[in-house]
């Protein structure tokens, strides 16, 4: 019986949205870099995934919608960032969306790392 799932879906039946599980992981890689301030913006991480910004925007948003994420004012003709709201789920959530993106990936268990993840490719699948 092959139990092989693809990241997407189970992303989708988790939380409802196929991408969900990539824009975690993504979001939480350019909070934590040095160049991001701990902010994040959806067009940055559109950019990086291949993902749609109007979908990317949509995630970011619920994430802010369940006290996860802050958005903050932007400076004029900017987009507005996000920083994380709150410190204690944060990580475990990110923990959970890590775990649905290396699924399928043939690696050990100690390979994994938070940098890690599944990437859209042009059509919107795997690459």
């Amino acid at each position: 019986m092959d139990l092989s799932y693809e990241p997407t879906d189970v992303s989708h039946a988790l939380f409802g949205n196929m991408w969900f599980a990539t824009v975690v992981v993504r979001a939480d890689h350019r909070l934590r870099s040095r160049e991001s301030n701990g902010q994040v913006i959806a067009r940055e991480i559109a950019a990086e995934t291949g993902i749609a910004d109007p979908n990317v925007r949509s995630i970011l948003h619920r994430l802010r919608d369940a006290g996860l994420l802050r958005q903050m004012q932007a400076k004029r003709g900017l987009p507005q960032p996000f920083v994380v709201d709150d410190e204690d789920v944060w990580p475990q959530v990110v923990a959970l969306a890590t775990s649905v993106t290396m699924l399928g990936m043939q690696v050990e268990h100690d390979d994994l790392s938070p940098g890690d993840e599944y990437r859209a490719g042009p059509s919107g699948g795997p690459e």
